[in-house]
C-alpha cells in the first residue's frame, strides 16, 4: 500500500529538512538544498508507484487527497521562499517590509480564492473534490 511507503518516506525528508543548517549569509543555498531533497523524495514516490501501481481507485484517490499534497506542500514552500529572497528589493528593511506585506497580500488574496480546496486539504475528505467539481 501507497502509506505504507510514503509515510516513512515523508518522515525521512522532514528529517532531513529540519537537520539542514541555515545559512545567514546566503538563505537561497539552504532553500536551494531543502528543495533538492523534497524533489528526491517526489522522484522516489514516482519510482514506487511506477513499480507498484494503484490496487483500486480508492487508494489512488488516498493517494492524490492524503499523500501527495504533503509532498507538494513542502516543495511549493520551498520554492516560493527562493523566489521571495531572490526578488527581495535592494534597499533598506522598511523596504523590505513593505515587499513582504504586498507578498501576504497576494496568498491572502489567492487563499480566499480558493477556500474550498484547501478545506479539502484541511479535512482530508475523500471524494469532496467530487463534489467540489460539480459546483463550480
Amino acid at each position: 500500500m501507497i502509506k505504507d511507503f510514503a509515510e516513512p518516506l515523508y518522515e525521512e525528508l522532514t528529517t532531513r529538512l529540519k537537520e539542514t543548517q541555515p545559512a545567514p549569509d546566503n538563505p537561497t543555498r539552504q532553500f536551494k538544498t531543502c528543495l533538492k531533497f523534497v524533489r528526491h523524495s517526489l522522484a522516489d514516490l514516482d519510482t514506487y508507484i511506477a513499480a507498484h501501481p494503484f490496487e483500486s481507485e480508492t487508494e489512488e484517490r488516498q493517494y492524490a487527497e492524503q499523500v501527495l499534497p504533503g509532498f507538494r506542500a513542502l516543495e511549493f514552500y520551498y520554492y516560493e521562499l527562493i523566489w521571495l529572497v531572490c526578488n527581495r528589493p535592494i534597499g533598506d528593511r522598511f523596504e523590505w517590509m513593505d515587499y513582504y506585506r504586498q507578498e501576504l497580500e497576494a496568498i491572502r488574496h489567492f487563499l480566499n480564492r480558493h477556500a474550498a480546496y484547501y478545506q479539502l486539504y484541511k479535512f482530508k475528505s475523500l471524494g469532496l473534490e467530487d463534489v467540489l467539481a460539480d459546483g463550480a
